[in-house]
């Protein structure tokens, strides 16, 4: 029975040393941003110097269907604040 305990306890210390070092990894991972006054992170510009190619798109996926992507509207301001109203003829 006391073999039992001690491996016991081997096994939390290596639990315990596993989980350490994990968190000691994701720690390190962390890239330095950019900030403005405050400590406010500076946003990423992401694609926004990548023009948007002429389409349609053609997409296969993995259901066995075709995606066609159309391009309806370049160079909105705000893109992220237009709505899709339903058609009114349906």
């Amino acid at each position: 029975m006391a073999g039992f305990g001690r491996n016991l306890w081997r096994g939390a210390t290596g639990v315990a040393l596993g989980i350490g070092v994990l968190c000691a990894a994701g720690l390190h991972a962390q890239q330095d941003v950019p900030r403005h006054e405050g400590g406010v992170p500076v946003a990423p510009t992401g694609v926004a110097d990548n023009p948007l190619p002429e389409g349609p798109f053609h997409y296969r996926t993995a259901e066995g269907m075709d995606i066609r992507v159309e391009v309806v509207a370049r160079d909105a301001e705000y893109p992220m604040a237009l709505t899709f109203l339903p058609n009114p003829t349906c």
